[in-house]
């Protein structure tokens, strides 16, 4: 009803219940491929079916292709994220990048180290950001793209300050230490897991054994994640589902993206979803070449990239492009 009021306006998100799991970005315009039978006279509809919108296409004109869309749990949440971060104008031009963590002993970057022999076998063809990690033993695929994702990044930000902790370097002293307070964007690439049942306990997984085949304590589940002090312009979850949670009634959405908003950050991309590698490497691509070297906002730099990778493969679904969604600040 509001679609011709909209103009080319940024719309901002607040939604409730099932719809914070809605991609909005994907969905079509008004008239954009969506055809409503015709109602009989005496403004009667003729059956059920004839009222159920009928898709002419499986890519119609998204939504972002005409405005920048922000998530936000509240309205008056902006208010609060502009008080805690005053200097949401800064220019965002220092970026420290977390990729391809350790998650296995079989790994090819150990060099001596008895291998176990009852892992299991992650699943063949292509990779996703997320598992189950309900079962102790299930062996995580290495997320090698990331390492090309990185280097996308650093390409993109050839003019700023970058930091790359590949490997045995992503782990929680890094993330609970001070060493990123320099970066005012911080983007990790891991697997992701969000916990239906016990929100708390939804999780990103970082190296979980050090170089001399130690344990590491790899699971950073949300409620450490408040204990972060990651006071940042941006923090990007390029992992799987990072963007879901639960819903309580008078909190919103408990999910990551509110534990590093609680931890300080002002804006955060995260994903609905499983999100498969290369379309990831390609969309973060555009995306941080908007944002780091055509020096569009956060929130442009998203849209301008996902409007890309659908103009890219106009006869594909949204899947491949819509499961990142910004919340936050979009200045």
């Amino acid at each position: 009803q509001v679609a011709d009021q909209l103009g080319n306006q940024r719309l901002i998100i607040v939604a409730e219940g099932a719809l914070q799991y809605v991609p909005f970005a994907a969905l079509p315009l008004s008239g954009e491929g969506f055809r409503v039978s015709s109602f009989e006279s005496r403004g009667q509809p003729k059956n059920v079916a004839s009222r159920t919108p009928k898709p002419e296409t499986r890519n119609s004109k998204p939504l972002i292709a005409d405005h920048e869309i922000i998530n936000l749990p509240s309205a008056s949440a902006l208010a609060v994220l502009r008080k805690f971060n005053p200097g949401q104008n800064l220019e965002l031009n220092s970026i420290a990048v977390l990729a391809d963590p350790v998650f296995d002993k079989d790994d090819s970057r150990f060099t001596s180290i008895t291998q176990p022999a009852n892992l299991q076998t992650a699943a063949a063809g292509q990779t996703e950001r997320g598992f189950d990690l309900s079962d102790e033993n299930l062996k995580l695929p290495r997320l090698k793209a990331t390492g090309d994702e990185a280097k996308e990044i650093r390409l993109a930000n050839s003019s700023g300050k970058f930091l790359l902790k590949k490997g045995f370097e992503v782990n929680r002293a890094l993330l609970e230490g001070r060493e990123l307070d320099a970066y005012n964007i911080v983007h990790i690439a891991t697997h992701g897991l969000w916990d239906s049942a016990h929100p708390e306990l939804s999780m990103i997984v970082l190296s979980r054994f050090d170089q001399q085949g130690n344990d590491l304590k790899g699971f950073l589940h949300l409620n450490d994640i408040y204990n972060l002090k990651m006071k940042k312009q941006l923090v990007v979850l390029s992992a799987c589902q990072s963007a879901l949670g639960q819903d309580i009634k008078g909190e919103g959405m408990v999910a990551l993206t509110r534990g590093f908003m609680y931890a300080g950050a002002a804006r955060v991309i995260a994903s609905l979803w499983k999100v498969e590698e290369d379309a990831t490497v390609d969309l973060m691509k555009d995306f941080y070449q908007n944002l780091l070297h055509d020096k569009k906002t956060v929130a442009a730099s998203l849209q301008q990239a996902q409007i890309a990778a659908w103009r890219k493969h106009p006869d594909k679904a949204p899947y491949s492009w819509a499961a990142f969604v910004l919340q936050g600040e979009y200045r």
